[in-house]
């Protein structure tokens, strides 16, 4: 199933996801931002955290939750404002949702590194 487009293009020699000469999903006349050959989500990818906050056996669905997630969380955590420049962090949900920050677990899961099994 294609991803949705979340970003607009105003390419059309390159832009190509509908054919030739033809926009992913063109900007308004007035936009004021407007993005080179950025017309969607590519492949999905996992995104694994490890941290003590992070939620035990927690999967994320939400759909907007993607690379620039990452940006957006260290951004918003430490205060530093949006890149700005075109970036998507604007769009993006954050990271928070998969994190407890209130309970953090610090039991400590030691590996035999031979076998990858819990000592």
């Amino acid at each position: 199933m294609m991803p949705p487009i979340i970003s607009k293009s105003d390419d059309p020699k390159n832009d190509a996801l509908y054919g030739f000469n033809h926009l992913c999903n063109p900007p308004p006349a007035a936009a004021t931002i407007t993005q080179k050959d950025k017309c969607g989500y590519g492949p999905r990818i996992p995104l694994l955290i490890i941290s003590p906050y992070a939620k035990e056996n927690f999967v994320e669905y939400t759909q907007n939750t993607d690379f620039t997630s990452i940006l957006k969380f260290i951004e918003d955590n430490w205060n530093l404002g949006q890149i700005g420049g075109g970036s998507l962090d604007y769009k993006t949900n954050s990271l928070n949702n998969m994190f407890d920050f209130k309970s953090p677990n610090y039991n400590t899961l030691i590996l035999n590194p031979t076998t990858g099994q819990k000592k």
